[in-house]
């Protein structure tokens, strides 16, 4: 059973479960409501029953507002990295598309987590449930070309944007049977791989287009 399932599932049997809730919602540690956060990986791009939106659908107009060939670069500025400290100089879209690329990898590494936690709970089914389903549907929206919708050509930023897209919608299927045996472990390598991809890719295209 992948990850996306798990969580629809689990989503489902909370609102009719006190005790699960209050469980879900001790082990997450990311920064919106668990269940939200469960409603976005079972339905990608989708409001929730609230009405609150994916934070992933932001993405798209953060990439826009860097690469589209319209765009209007501004004043660059500095900003300490969150992560290493170190300055950046960008401009203020790409400054905004950074954050919100390393927020995506985290909140899909905090969720991931408590999945592969709450993977054994009763109620969510066998293990091989529903795989090969799962793993056939593709959640996101196709790309118009090779290039992607508005016809740039993808570099770092716009690809480390789509590996937290992916990663968002279903992750299950990178860890493959060897994570399956220590589902933990491997879930924290690939929570630690994504990130280090994705900031490794803003890095580089920030680098590109500072030269």
């Amino acid at each position: 059973m992948t990850l996306k399932t798990v969580a629809g599932r689990l989503e489902t049997a909370a609102g009719t479960d006190p005790g699960l809730l209050i469980a879900l919602r001790a082990a997450y540690r990311g920064r919106h409501d668990v269940l939200d956060a469960l409603w976005w990986r079972a339905h990608p791009l989708s409001l929730t029953p609230g009405g609150r939106p994916d934070p992933l659908v932001g993405l798209g107009a953060e990439q826009a507002a860097v690469y589209s060939r319209t765009r209007v670069d501004g004043p660059r500025s500095e900003v300490a990295d969150p992560d290493t400290g170190e300055p950046v100089s960008a401009t203020s879209s790409e400054h905004r598309l950074r954050e919100l690329t390393r927020l995506l990898a985290q909140d899909a590494a905090a969720l991931d987590l408590v999945l592969v936690s709450f993977r054994g709970w009763p109620g969510s089914g066998n293990a091989d449930d529903d795989r090969d389903a799962d793993e056939a549907v593709d959640a996101r929206p196709p790309s118009e070309s090779e290039n992607g919708p508005t016809g740039v050509e993808k570099t770092g930023m716009e690809a480390a944007g789509m590996e937290a897209a992916a990663t968002h919608a279903d992750i299950d299927s990178l860890r493959g049977d060897w994570s399956n045996r220590h589902p933990l472990r491997g879930i924290l390598l690939v929570a630690a791989g994504a990130t280090a991809g994705i900031l490794i890719g803003v890095a580089a295209t920030l680098a590109l287009r500072t030269s």
